[in-house]
């Protein structure tokens, strides 16, 4: 057998050989990650101070609510549901006892004074109520023969006295004659006393029949007496057995509507049990339920709007309820005014209190889920990409306290605002774009010119009109208030200057792009009203709106409201002749805010009315001011000057004072 022969030499290579351990290198995917990580940290360095170089913070879009601060007077308030309920509530009761044999009414029916609501029955006062007629028939006869037999016995009286009169007479003129007869010595003595015996006698005899006859007269008519009493107990008792019939019927008492009703038919019910309960329409009151959280800023005698659905309202708090009941408190608010259309117990309203005026604040909205007490960043949009932080303070109702964030005011909202999520620091964040000023003017001049002359209206008129605002412009006659008013409101042109309506250069329109503005941003309340006399109260509102080319639908919602709002809804139907001036004045308001205009502009708006008719005018100016209208008022009455929040003095064409009321510092 062979055998293999294997060197030596290689037998001691092949033991030295010891496979080498390597270290590990980097591998290529990691060079990658480390770059990555290394580019976006220089990035965020970048962009961080880029923003920080600019008073900023960088943050996520997407974590932002975007909003438009708005500057001017902010109107703050609480919102609620509520319904209508009654001041007072009837209760129409049984006041005698009795089985219940028919219902007339239901649950809201309407009743007035007199109206029956539930008929009776008792057998035991319809007995007493016959019995006490037969009692009346009785003593009504025995009152007649007590009359009878008292004439009888003053007759028979009557007839004694004649004749005990007739001989009293007879032996009077017996003695007379004797007397006579005995002086001449003719008539012996003893007759002649006899004779005048029997006159005395007879003249007695007259007097005790006189006496007699009085005393049965007296004693006939207390007879009578007696029997006359006799017959009005009865009639008494028989009224008081026929009011208790008639208390079976049970009437209401007031003008209301039917609440409740608590008994059936066939149901027996003792006195004083309740029927039904009615409501007083005449003093319905609405009843805000608010939330809990939100009670606390309200107080009595704080205005109230109420939307009722068929127009809307404005009273005052009355009353604050002592103890919440389901997370609401119930806020009491009645009216000076005749309500809306369709106003009943428990119809339900929309209501809101105002809680104060802010003048010349700058506000935002409330983000959804922002809550009193939770802290925000606010941002200052700069650019389309880039927001410039301004400060951080508290979500709350009174002023923002922080140094970046003077005279900065938070405004509730019922509109939609999507959740603001969280951002890396925990805090919300609102972004606010900028405001701008409704009215611009900046050395407004207007002249008018003929071949030798040139007028000067106004000269160097510079002024700022901001939302919200209430501004008079007064002065003597031929001032330029017209004409300032007329280039305000588009129907004129500026000769020099520039004006701005809403952020718009407007001086230099066409009439055609002035009249498009003007039937948008502005509204009209003309000294002479300019009611056209063929169109009904409602065509002449709506007449504005068709030439907006709104549809038939949305005119009539609009024009609704506005009547509602100026308390003419009831004179829709009517013509301008068949009101009073204050009433055609009150229409041409409602007119002018048909369109929901930026702007009113009232034109001596009380020159044509009396002084009561021209102060409820005013008022009307004052409500809409109070719930966000800017209003420009022309007046050359200095009592309805004082009215505006801002009086704007002009003399010979150029502004000499500027006045702004202590109520809007």
């Amino acid at each position: 057998m062979s055998k293999v022969f294997k060197p030596k030499a290689v037998e001691r290579a092949s033991a030295m050989d010891v496979v080498r351990e390597r270290k590990r290198g980097i591998p290529k995917a990691a060079y990658g990650i480390v770059a990555a990580t290394a580019l976006v940290a220089l990035v965020v360095w970048a962009l961080t101070s880029l923003t920080h170089q600019q008073g900023g913070t960088v943050v996520d879009k997407s974590t932002l609510v975007t909003d438009v601060a708005i500057r001017g007077t902010l109107v703050r308030s609480v919102s609620a549901q509520g319904a209508f309920a009654p001041e007072f509530v009837r209760v129409a009761s049984a006041t005698q006892s009795g089985v219940v044999n028919q219902i007339f009414v239901k649950a809201g029916s309407v009743v007035s004074p007199g109206s029956m609501i539930a008929q009776m029955q008792n057998p035991a006062l319809d007995a007493q109520a016959a019995n006490a007629l037969s009692a009346l028939q009785v003593a009504q006869a025995n009152l007649a023969d007590a009359r009878q037999q008292a004439q009888a016995s003053v007759i028979g009286q009557q007839s004694s006295l004649s004749d005990a009169k007739a001989q009293a007479q007879t032996d009077a003129l017996q003695a007379q004659s004797y007397a006579s007869l005995h002086n001449s010595g003719l008539l012996p003595d003893l007759q002649y006393r006899q004779a005048q015996i029997q006159a005395k006698k007879s003249a007695d005899d007259l007097q005790n029949r006189r006496a007699q006859v009085n005393v049965a007269q007296a004693d006939a008519q207390a007879k009578v007496a007696a029997a006359q009493a006799q017959v009005e107990q009865a009639a008494a008792q028989l009224s008081a057995a026929q009011a208790q019939v008639a208390a079976l019927t049970v009437r209401s008492a007031t003008t209301g509507i039917v609440q409740s009703v608590d008994v059936d038919p066939g149901t027996s019910v003792a006195q004083n049990t309740e029927i039904a309960r009615i409501a007083d329409i005449r003093d319905l009151k609405v009843v805000l339920q608010v939330a809990e959280s939100d009670v606390h800023a309200v107080s009595a005698g704080m205005p109230a709007r109420i939307d009722t659905g068929n127009g809307t309202i404005l009273g005052r708090v009355s009353r604050i309820a002592p103890a919440a009941q389901n997370g609401t408190v119930g806020v009491d608010v009645i009216f000076n005014r005749p309500l809306p259309e369709g106003a009943r117990p428990d119809a339900n309203v929309d209501g809101t209190v105002i809680l104060s005026k802010i003048p010349d604040a700058l506000s935002i909205a409330r983000a959804a889920g922002a809550t009193d007490g939770s802290t925000i960043d606010l941002f200052k949009i700069v650019a389309a990409e880039r927001a410039r932080f301004a400060c951080a303070f508290v979500w709350g109702k009174a002023p923002a306290i922080a140094s970046k964030c003077s005279r900065v005011w938070l405004r509730e909202t019922t509109s939609s605002y999507p959740t603001c999520p969280r951002t890396p620091i925990n805090l919300r964040c609102v972004c606010v774009k900028e405001t701008h000023m409704l009215v611009e003017l900046h050395d407004l001049g207007k002249s008018y010119f003929t071949e030798d002359v040139e007028t000067r209206a106004l000269r160097g008129i510079t002024l700022q009109i901001d939302r919200g605002e209430y501004v008079a412009i007064e002065g003597p006659s031929g001032c330029g208030k017209s004409t300032l008013l007329s280039i305000l409101g588009l129907l004129d042109t500026p000769t020099t200057g520039k004006y701005r309506l809403n952020r718009r250069a407007v001086e230099n329109l066409n009439s055609g792009e002035r009249a498009a503005i003007r039937n948008r941003e502005i509204g009209f309340i003309f000294q002479n009203f300019n009611l056209i006399g063929d169109l009904s109260i409602y065509e002449n509102v709506e007449l504005p709106l068709v030439y907006r080319g709104m549809t038939r639908g949305e005119r009539r919602s609009r024009v609704e409201e506005v009547l509602e709002r100026v308390h003419m809804s009831h004179r829709a139907k009517h013509y301008p002749m068949q009101l009073s001036g204050g009433e055609q004045q009150r229409v041409a308001v409602a007119r002018a805010l048909a369109g929901d205009p930026s702007i009113l502009l009232a034109d001596e708006p009380t020159g044509n009315l009396d002084t009561r008719n021209g102060e409820a005018v005013m008022e009307l100016l004052g409500e809409l001011h109070e719930y966000g209208s800017t209003i420009i008022m022309v007046t050359h009455d200095a009592r309805f000057a004082k009215q505006a929040k801002r009086t704007i003095g002009l003399l010979d064409g150029q502004l000499v004072e500027e006045r702004v009321a202590a109520s809007a510092l």
